[in-house]
């Protein structure tokens, strides 16, 4: 019979293990040892080196998976290959198209609508088929269940695993119920002696193997006790009594409340500096503990950095789809999808090109030129409308660009035909390779020749996690192009796409280290079975510690207990135990964790305060953690006044001002500093949508080349034709957006066109019923001298009607709540009533150039608004500025002593640049609210 030991929490299973193994040879190859994971072993074999402090030949080590595999092919006469995760989805997809009742009926019929269930599937079936139950108890308590159609997952189970061995494969649950079926006839012969140590909980087939184990002489099982170690004595059929800790914990337990994540790694950083200032150094025995690996990155930078790069070691997964290497390939496939026809969406492009890895691909050796390209074929997209979607021929064809970028550079040496085929090299081994694929091997193929390309051509590979990154992923394609899917086809381009994505989402980047050297990071699991003196953990809240329900498993949790499969419960009491293991064997523990809205302290915590609440013997009400603060500053100061120089004042008196920049100056006089004075502009972006400042550019340009024809005639209901001005309207679309027959820009044509012709049916043509209407002038530019100042303006239309003159101001918007003047508010001596009772100086301002142009009396011109992005367009939409001609007078008058004022005020050199009085209304719209550093207010 085997030895069963039982050590407390606080002794240390390495130090157990050495003692075993004794000090009469430096030769142990007699001895297996078996772990759960890979790690502990590393530390016996430094163990051992110190005590034999001479070369040595260690035991051999197992983790269970290993183990398994090896006496699978000592027992089984005709060992079989492992089938990998992506062979089997191959497989059991073969299975899914050949069941009548499949889950899902039709909907996981394509291979990449199947492949996230798939690998679910795959999980659930393997976890049936590790604990060893037969097809007949597989279908009794599955018979019941109806919904999902879960019942025809004992037909999945026997025809899966019947290709399997059809196939010349076996999973890592039939190595194990192999095993557990011949581990009566396994001797062993090349081991005197076999420790197994560190277990908790066990798979059925594990529960069998270990049993069987047990019957031999050779077989030494070390346990340490803890949560749910009776159970598991219980499970194994052991009658020894596991005992209780004596609960003499050596671990100094301190508690941190920080805001976020990166409130407790800047704690953790702090702790740790203070630890290397005492000590000088970190050794092996200095653990982190990173639960997920949300605080992988905030830790590599914010932490790490205070020791060398051998001075650590994280042994900790890190999720491929966070990287930004894929972040550059879904750049790229959003960018093929996105595809209408042979054209692409230009903000998808540059997007994709704009990528830190696109934009820095070496252009003989220097890759500056090639983001000057790219930013230059950005400027030009972002300032022509017409370039809304191109193809990849039309953008290697902008001439304009590769003329620019020399000039820019200075370098006689970079020709435009040089830059031409630079870019077209850059498409032809990226996007061009990406638009079809024969095969899945074939997607992953031509995905790992544009990884290469970026290796090899871009700065890319100077980041120093760039290169784990590629690996990673190019292995993972190196398996994807040799698996069993590799011949499988997708009816479209995007179902390549779904699937890289479904696929990456289940991969981890490996962190390389020295398993034995300074601080260690590693993941919960990967401190089984080893003793530190130092921990710190981070995260230790509820849902991460022990963690959530999960969506993961397909079967039912009741279920799932019944058959013997793991439970949410179960996992729950795993982490318990080898996170109260890591603990009590420690001499300092420092615990991290958030209370926000959103997440709670760990129950094992609350457990911690609870036991020290008991040995005071009260529920006290102090503080058990401590909290960690931000200091932050949260004052946002007002932009002061901006005073003008003698050269601001000498530039302003010799400048032209226009209704807009009196506007501008009204709201805010900043920020007519920055927009009049310094010239300041937005930079132009490229949106996924056409805005209302590009639709409002083209209705003003529609409505001129229409009524341009009857520029000095009679407008008459005969000659309006709708048919000619939606044909007009349509085809100057596609001269101005593109034509797209399809999508967002063909339902705004739509829009557009229908808009004009109500305008025309509704508002025009019965305006024309009423009046004898003769257009005078189209888009006409005013330039008059008023007082000491220039005032310019562009007029959309100027028409006649019997002996008054109508100027007329296209909007296309709906209200004209913002553009009106309120008169009872304003009065004009009083400066700080005009800002609140002026919405535009627009009409009045029109109105005064054109009198002054024309010499026309006031009370003959009519300035007026068309706003044409009404519901319900009719006469209504025309809005004058004063109806009555007296009033107008009287109106007109009153706005002449405020522009008069403030012309005056603008060139004054005593009055500086003030901020607007009203910063809630005028600030958060405000394309320089940065620099003014009232960004922070929000309408």
């Amino acid at each position: 019979m085997s030895r069963t030991i039982v050590i407390e929490p606080t002794q240390n299973l390495v130090e157990t293990i050495v003692a075993r193994l004794g000090r009469e040879t430096a030769d142990w190859s007699d001895v297996a040892v078996v772990f759960p994971g890979r790690r502990p072993a590393h530390f016996v074999r430094k163990a051992l080196g110190s005590l034999c402090g001479r070369s040595f030949i260690p035991p051999r080590f197992f983790s269970i998976d290993e183990f398994i595999d090896f006496v699978y092919r000592k027992a089984v006469p005709s060992p079989k290959n492992n089938l990998e995760p992506i062979d089997a989805i191959a497989l059991l997809f073969e299975v899914h198209r050949g069941i009548t009742d499949r889950l899902g009926e039709s909907n996981f019929s394509s291979l990449d609508a199947f492949f996230p269930i798939g690998q679910k599937l795959f999980a659930e079936l393997e976890e049936l088929c590790i604990a060893n139950l037969s097809l007949k108890t597989i279908r009794e308590q599955l018979k019941p269940i109806s919904f999902g159609r879960l019942n025809s997952l004992p037909d999945y189970y026997d025809r899966f695993y019947e290709l399997v061995s059809e196939k010349g494969y076996a999973t890592r649950s039939v190595r194990y119920n192999a095993v557990a079926n011949q581990a009566t006839n396994v001797d062993l012969p090349e081991f005197s002696s076999l420790i197994v140590a560190g277990f908790l909980a066990l798979t059925k087939s594990e529960q069998e193997i270990f049993a069987r184990l047990r019957q031999s002489p050779k077989a030494t099982f070390i346990f340490q006790q803890g949560h749910g170690l009776r159970d598991h004595f219980d499970r194994l059929r052991i009658t020894e009594d596991p005992g209780t800790p004596s609960g003499t914990e050596k671990a100094e337990i301190k508690l941190y409340e920080a805001q976020d994540t990166h409130g407790q790694v800047f704690a953790l950083s702090h702790l740790l500096e203070e630890h290397i200032k005492e000590r000088g150094h970190v050794t092996e025995k200095t653990v982190i503990v990173l639960p997920t690996a949300d605080a992988l990155f905030p830790l590599y930078h914010h932490t790490l950095p205070l020791l060398k790069q051998d001075e650590y070691n994280i042994a900790l997964g890190y999720p491929l789809a966070r990287t930004p290497i894929y972040g550059f390939l879904s750049s790229l496939m959003d960018l093929i999808s996105a595809k209408q026809g042979d054209r692409i969406p230009a903000p998808a492009y540059l997007r994709y090109v704009l990528h830190p890895y696109a934009k820095n691909v070496q252009f003989e050796k220097r890759s500056e030129v090639t983001r000057i390209l790219f930013h230059k074929v950005e400027e030009l997209i972002a300032g022509d409308a017409s370039k809304m979607f191109l193809t990849l021929d039309e953008i290697e064809s902008l001439d304009e660009v590769f003329t620019a970028v020399p000039y820019g550079l200075h370098d006689d040496s970079i020709t435009p035909d040089k830059l031409k085929a630079h870019l077209k090299h850059f498409h032809n081994e990226t996007i061009r390779k990406f638009e079809s694929f024969s095969s899945v091997g074939d997607f992953a193929r031509k995905a790992s020749e544009v990884l290469m390309f970026i290796f090899d051509r871009s700065t890319a590979n100077l980041h120093p996690l760039f290169r784990v990154y590629a690996e990673t992923m190019l292995t993972m394609f190196h398996e994807i192009e040799l698996s069993l899917l590799n011949g499988q086809r997708f009816q479209h381009v995007e179902g390549y796409f779904n699937f890289l994505k479904r696929y990456v989402a289940s991969q981890e980047v490996p962190f390389p280290g020295t398993p034995l050297k300074g601080l260690q990071v590693l993941g919960l699991l990967e401190t089984r079975n080893i003793q530190f003196d130092d921990v710190f953990v981070l995260d230790v809240n509820d849902d991460v510690i022990p963690g959530g329900v999960g969506q993961e498993m397909m079967l039912p949790q009741g279920l799932r207990e019944k058959l013997g499969l793991e439970t949410y419960r179960s996992r729950e009491h795993l982490v318990e135990y080898y996170f109260g293991l890591l603990l009590s064997g420690a001499k300092r523990v420092h615990l991290f964790y958030s209370e926000t809205g959103k997440s709670e302290k760990s129950r094992f915590i609350e457990k911690i305060l609870w036991d020290r609440q008991k040995r005071k013997g009260a529920v006290t009400a102090a503080k058990d953690a401590l909290s960690i603060r931000y200091a932050m500053e949260l004052s946002n100061p007002s932009p002061g006044p901006i005073e003008k120089t003698p050269a601001i004042v000498s530039r302003l008196r010799n400048s032209t001002f226009s209704a807009s920049a009196l506007d501008t100056y009204l709201k805010c006089p900043i920020r007519f500093y920055y927009a009049n004075v310094l010239r300041l502009e937005e930079k132009d972006e490229v949106g996924d949508d056409v805005d209302q400042q590009e639709v409002g550019k083209f209705v003003h340009s529609a409505l001129k080349k229409y009524f341009s024809g009857f520029a000095g005639r009679r407008l008459t209901e005969e000659v309006l034709e709708q048919q000619g001005l939606e044909k007009m309207a349509e085809q100057l679309f596609s001269e101005h957006f593109g034509s797209e027959g399809a999508g967002t820009l063909y339902l705004l044509k739509r829009q557009i066109v229908r808009q004009l012709a109500a305008f025309l049916v509704n508002y025009q043509i019965p305006r024309s019923r009423k009046n004898e209407i003769i257009i005078e002038d189209l888009e006409l530019s005013i330039q008059i001298q008023h007082s000491h100042s220039r005032l310019e303006g562009r007029l959309d239309r100027i028409e006649v009607r019997g002996s008054n003159v109508f100027i007329l101001d296209y909007k296309t918007g709906k209200d004209d709540a913002y553009l009106k003047i309120n008169f009872r508010k304003l009065d004009a001596g009083n400066r700080e009533t005009w800002p609140d009772a002026i919405g535009s100086l627009q009409l009045p301002f029109y109105l005064m150039l054109y009198a002054g142009k024309s010499g026309l009396p006031v009370e003959r011109i009519h300035p007026a608004y068309i706003f044409l992005g009404r519901n319900s367009l009719d006469e209504s939409i025309e809005v004058e500025f004063a109806e009555d001609p007296a009033e107008r007078r009287e109106h007109f008058r009153t706005i002449e002593r405020v522009i008069d004022g403030l012309l005056q005020e603008i060139v004054s050199p005593d009055v500086p640049f003030q901020p607007t009085s009203d910063m809630q209304k005028n600030c958060p719209n405000c394309p320089f609210n940065v620099m003014c550093g009232t960004q922070w207010i929000h309408i």
